[in-house]
């Protein structure tokens, strides 16, 4: 307390120090004297106790374990371990660190950790926000420490701007030896402040033997963390070298790269890719592997990016086009034989007009390099010179297999609709003739008649009758009975029956 000022100032300093138990204090506070009249009133301040005996330098190490980042990424917990390690040698004097034991709490050793707090606007460098930091655990293991009290706040003109948890030793000194280790825990911290440092505050307190000091250790705030595994905004520990939350984002021109091994997407079931929303993409289900997308597939050679639809870009060559349920492909479908449809094939088509990839089988005359694939095949063998060629013709005709006979050439053509018999085509054949009586004059010589079958007379001049009678007359083919050549003859029709349809060829 201090009083009885009697002479006016306008501050004033005061320093008070004596020794005690555990070291010494030391306080300063300015103080602003009041004006108008006489200074007689009464101040209380609170005095903070610092140790300041001992030896400056306490030989302890302070580091985190493994790595010291923790991510900035939102929702994903990060957690660290702090590391304090007496540096002494077992030979050097007084090699351990006590910390010291008091039924007075406030006469107990003490480690304190602080963490700087406040919003990512006005304090970027901090670990977190209030609430952020608020949730971490701190902790250290084992049960020879305990934390004294509530967590504090540290506010400078009202706005709190750090918070601390203090830590005294449980019922006993806790003695740390020479080259040993003590660790404290450090879990649950989120926080979406910018990537950066942030640092932590490790003060220790009335350590005997020691002045009271202070550790500082940097945190760093990144979405990116090391140490066995490489993981982006997550610390599960996932097959691979690589782990990302969220998917990864390439900015152009973005590339990755890999000279071997392969990009695994694990074991679950989904749609693994999506090429330009969920509507474009890769996926797996059972027994089934699958593409997805809005409208079509284009399989393109060579050529370069282009947003227009179905387009290979400059230099390239559309290969196959899948639109519809329809595949078009540019160039030709094989089997494990050979062509599925050879160029130069012939098949019946009920149409009027030749699909796409077909020609109507009607002697036209064609280019040769515009045909190119199908002069191949058939040449000229159905008409035309070196630089044209001709169709196959099936106009009012059906095709017939080549053979080494009658049909040995390619492209010969014949037969007719109609035909007129000829004598030669007339086959051997009888008629039945039918004659209602007749005479045959028959000439004799004197004296001698000519032997016949039936009953008669016979004279130098006689008639024979045959009443009828079976003349047995026979015309052989190169009789008498013949047809007039003038005559008409009429074509008979030499058709099978028949459907008509059109012939097309594979071009």
């Amino acid at each position: 307390i201090i009083s009885g000022f009697q002479n006016r100032a306008t501050t004033t300093n005061v320093n008070i120090s004596w020794e005690f138990d555990q070291g010494g204090i030391e306080v300063t506070s300015p103080v602003k004297i009041p004006e108008g009249g006489d200074y007689d009133e009464n101040f209380t301040l609170t005095l903070e106790m610092v140790q300041s005996s001992g030896k400056s330098n306490i030989p302890l190490y302070v580091g985190f374990v493994n790595c010291n980042k923790v991510l900035n990424t939102y929702d994903e917990a990060s957690s660290l371990q702090l590391r304090l390690t007496n540096t002494n040698l077992p030979t050097a004097a007084d090699p351990d660190i006590t910390f010291h034991y008091d039924e007075d709490i406030n006469l107990s050793s003490q480690l304190v950790v602080t963490l700087e707090v406040g919003t990512a606007a006005d304090v970027p460098w901090a670990l977190g926000t209030q609430d952020q930091v608020n949730n971490i655990s701190i902790s250290i293991p084992g049960e020879q420490w305990q934390q004294n009290g509530d967590i504090e706040t540290i506010q400078v003109d009202g706005v709190v701007q750090g918070l601390q948890w203090t830590f005294i030793p449980q019922d006993a000194d806790v003695v740390l030896a020479a080259r040993k280790t003590m660790l404290i825990n450090l879990g649950n911290i989120v926080t979406a402040h910018p990537t950066g440092e942030a640092n932590l505050y490790l003060n220790y307190q009335y350590v005997p033997g020691y002045k009271d000091g202070q550790f500082v250790c940097q945190i760093e705030k990144a979405p990116l963390t090391f140490d066995d595994k490489v993981r982006v905004g997550t610390r599960q520990k996932l097959d691979g070298l690589l782990t990302v939350k969220n998917g990864i984002s390439l900015d152009d021109p973005g590339d990755i790269q890999h000279e071997k091994g392969a990009l695994n997407f694990g074991d679950t079931k989904r749609q693994m890719i999506n090429l330009w929303q969920e509507a474009h993409g890769i996926g797996v289900q059972d027994s089934t592997t699958y593409l997805r997308t809005g409208t079509q597939f284009a399989w393109y050679k060579k050529g370069t990016h282009s947003d227009d639809q179905l387009s290979p870009g400059d230099g390239g060559t559309v290969l196959m086009v899948l639109t519809n349920a329809s595949l078009d492909v540019n160039g030709r479908i094989k089997d494990k034989t050979g062509y599925v449809i050879p160029v130069g094939t012939i098949v019946p088509y009920a149409g009027s007009s030749a699909p796409e990839g077909w020609l109507i089988c009607n002697g036209a005359s064609l280019n040769q390099t515009e045909h190119q694939d199908l002069f191949d095949v058939i040449g000229t063998n159905y008409g035309g010179d070196g630089d044209n060629f001709n169709l196959p013709n099936l106009k009012g005709r059906v095709p017939v297999g080549k053979n080494d006979g009658t049909f040995s050439t390619l492209g010969k053509m014949g037969g007719e609709e109609t035909h007129k018999l000829t004598t030669e085509e007339m086959p051997p054949h009888s008629h039945e003739v039918t004659d209602p009586g007749h005479i045959h004059n028959i000439a004799v010589r004197d004296g001698t008649a000519m032997g016949h079958v039936g009953t008669g007379n016979a004279s130098q001049s006689a008639t024979y009758g045959t009443n009828n009678s079976n003349t047995n007359i026979t015309i052989n083919s190169a009789g008498g009975i013949s047809k007039d050549g003038e005559s008409e003859v009429k074509p008979h029709n030499n058709l099978q029956p028949y459907l008509t349809i059109n012939y097309i060829i594979k071009s």
